[in-house]
């Protein structure tokens, strides 16, 4: 337990530190407001026999909350779509629960934690995540798409 609170700690430090140096020696190019964030999808192929897209950028409102808890929670995320990406639903639950764990207002991990539920059939669970991820990310309309689009699809295969 403690050697897990060290590894979060190291990396909000870590990503914390990285993005002020990188600001600072402005070694990013600089983003015009309302340039949209380009991420090229992956395909799977859900338990339903249909490929879906399930890696999606992420949207430029929820990337702004830059608090050291968010941006080493994102970064878990990343690690655990990853995972997911490859259908190693057991390392992605783990990321996805680590990235919630170290930021319990993350929408996009829970949206993550219950996408990875429905891949294991775990529908019930899935959708009692998509309520938490909705009420996380009512002010973004893609982010809720993407739930409702989800919650759909659950549905379906729960018939």
């Amino acid at each position: 337990m403690l050697l897990r609170l060290l590894s979060i700690f190291v990396i909000v430090i870590t990503t914390a530190g990285l993005a002020g140096c990188a600001e600072l020696r402005g070694s990013r190019p600089a983003k015009r407001p309302g340039q949209p964030t380009v991420t090229k999808p992956q395909q799977v192929v859900s338990p339903d026999g249909v490929e879906r897209e399930i890696i999606r950028p992420v949207s430029p409102q929820l990337a702004s909350l830059k608090t050291p808890q968010r941006l080493a929670s994102l970064e878990i995320v990343e690690r655990g779509k990853a995972f997911l990406a490859r259908r190693e639903f057991d390392k992605a639950l783990q990321m996805f629960q680590e990235a919630v764990t170290v930021d319990g207002t993350n929408g996009i991990a829970y949206y993550y934690l219950a996408r990875v539920r429905y891949e294991l059939r775990q529908w019930p669970e899935a959708m009692g995540l998509l309520e938490r991820a909705e009420s996380l990310l009512g002010d973004s309309p893609e982010w809720l798409a993407n739930v409702e689009e989800l919650r759909a699809i659950i549905r379906t295969a729960q018939s």
